[in-house]
């Protein structure tokens, strides 16, 4: 699903609720935030931070425009936060399949929430 109409709009927050197929490693986060920028046709200004313990698994990428952060919880469910102020270039189909396919996230509920520019 491409974004709607997004004139005034300064950008957008994609967050996801879920679940994972399975338990997630470092590797499995640093690879998924060094992808999803590139598909997303955005711009990595840091490499991924990753921690992964028993209470889950977390990381976080900075990007030119926002960021991308995505959670695991020790039960398997997690969120996974894509903003932008780019909402032009997010495409939520890209995004929930590429979540899909490599990492095993089946979302159960998406939120979207644009927000505008006041002066």
């Amino acid at each position: 699903m491409a974004s709607a109409n997004l004139s005034g709009l300064h950008g957008v927050r994609f967050l996801m609720d879920g679940r994972f197929a399975r338990a997630l490693v470092a590797i499995d986060l640093y690879n998924a935030l060094l992808a999803l920028p590139d598909l997303l046709l955005m711009r990595r200004l840091l490499q991924p931070l990753v921690q992964v313990d028993t209470n889950g698994a977390s990381g976080l990428v900075v990007i030119a425009e926002s960021h991308i952060a995505i959670h695991q919880f020790e039960d398997l469910t997690g969120t996974v936060d894509v903003s932008t102020c780019r909402a032009d270039t997010l495409n939520r189909s890209t995004v929930k399949h590429y979540l899909q396919t490599q990492l095993g996230f089946r979302v159960a509920l998406e939120r979207w929430l644009p927000w505008e520019l006041s002066v």
